[in-house]
C-alpha cells in the first residue's frame, strides 16, 4: 500500500513540475510575441521617417518621428537604442527643415 501511495506522490509531484514548465515557456512565448510585436511597430513608423526624410517632406516627417519617438520610449524605455535612434531622426529632420 505504502509503495503504491508513494508512486502516486510521485506521479503527482511531476505532473505539478511539468504544468509549471509548460506554464513558464507559454509565458516566455507570449512576452516574445509582444517584444516582435512592438518592434515591427516602432520599425513602421521608424522605415517611413527615413521615407519622407528622403523625399524631402520634412514637416510630415516630423510628426511621425515624434510618434516614433513616443512609441520608443513607452515600449523600450528611454535608455533604449530604438529611442535614441527616434531622437536622431527627428533631430536630422529639424536640420534639414531649417537649412531648406
Amino acid at each position: 500500500m505504502s509503495f503504491c501511495v508513494k508512486k502516486e506522490e510521485k506521479r503527482a509531484y511531476k505532473i505539478k513540475v511539468l504544468k509549471n514548465i509548460i506554464l513558464v515557456i507559454l509565458s516566455l512565448l507570449f512576452f516574445l510575441g509582444t517584444l516582435s510585436a512592438k518592434e515591427i511597430s516602432w520599425k513602421e513608423l521608424n522605415s517611413k521617417v527615413v521615407q519622407l526624410y528622403q523625399q524631402r517632406r520634412y514637416t510630415e516627417g516630423i510628426k511621425i518621428a515624434k510618434e516614433a519617438l513616443r512609441v520608443a520610449k513607452e515600449r523600450f524605455g528611454p535608455g533604449h537604442p530604438n529611442v535614441a535612434q527616434s531622437l536622431n531622426n527627428l533631430g536630422l529632420l529639424y536640420h534639414a527643415r531649417q537649412i531648406e
